[in-house]
């Protein structure tokens, strides 16, 4: 009877471990689009970027900066983001600094510039983060629905970041907005 329980224990033990698939770490050193479903992406260094650096359009993907710094927005032309996850759920990006490049210091021309952005995105977790905006009407994390009628900031998480906002103007008090 005992042998009988240890087997069934085991063969559910194994079924457990053939029916849930282990996706590797894909390591990114480079700024790019990230669109696999399901994907893990561990950044192996640091990385700069002339405008949005990382944009994730795939369900289930996690980017991990890994204590690495994602620099955006070099040429200073505003509109850009560190991190855009758009239209994708199930995300979670940790573990880092994103940085809006020194250029945009007081600079109007990086206006609507944001470190993380979420595009008509559910179920989003923004964790461990440092992040330092400093041009005109920048964001450290901004939220955007879908439509007027969802709200976003409802099934996003932000735990644990660090916002420094080093412009001239604030749009919203904690660096954070949501429409």
């Amino acid at each position: 009877m005992v042998v009988r329980h240890r087997l069934s224990c085991l063969a559910a033990l194994l079924a457990a471990l053939i029916v849930t698939p282990v996706l590797a770490q894909t390591v990114v050193s480079s700024c790019q689009t990230l669109s696999t479903t399901g994907a893990s992406y561990r950044l192996t260094n640091d990385v700069s970027s002339s405008g949005t650096c990382f944009e994730i359009r795939g369900d289930g993907i996690t980017l991990d900066l890994d204590g690495h710094t994602v620099t955006f927005d070099t040429a200073a032309g505003g509109g850009s983001r560190g991190v855009f996850v758009r239209g994708a759920d199930n995300v979670t990006v940790r573990n880092g600094r994103i940085v809006q490049h020194s250029g945009c210091q007081g600079d109007s021309l990086c206006a609507g510039d944001a470190a993380v952005r979420a595009s008509a995105s559910f179920d989003t977790l923004i964790q461990g983060l440092e992040i330092t905006v400093q041009g005109y009407d920048s964001f450290g994390i901004f939220l955007a629905a879908a439509s007027s009628s969802c709200n976003t900031s409802a099934v996003t998480r932000i735990d644990g970041n660090t916002i420094h906002h080093n412009g001239t103007h604030l749009s919203s008090r904690d660096g954070f907005s949501s429409e």
